[in-house]
């Protein structure tokens, strides 16, 4: 069950990924609504993954 959490969480992250890239490239700002998620997507210009050293 938490291998298909993860699974759909992992799924989910990378369509923000991918939308933000569709719509900004190396843009900052909103993006159109998204389709799936029903909200537009703020991206200040990271991803901020991992922790900062």
């Amino acid at each position: 069950m938490a291998l298909a959490y993860a699974d759909a969480l992992d799924s989910r992250v990378k369509g923000f990924e991918e939308h933000i890239e569709r719509e900004l490239g190396e843009s900052k700002g909103w993006t159109r609504r998204h389709f799936a998620f029903d909200v537009p997507i703020y991206f200040d210009g990271e991803f901020g993954y991992g922790s900062e050293d």
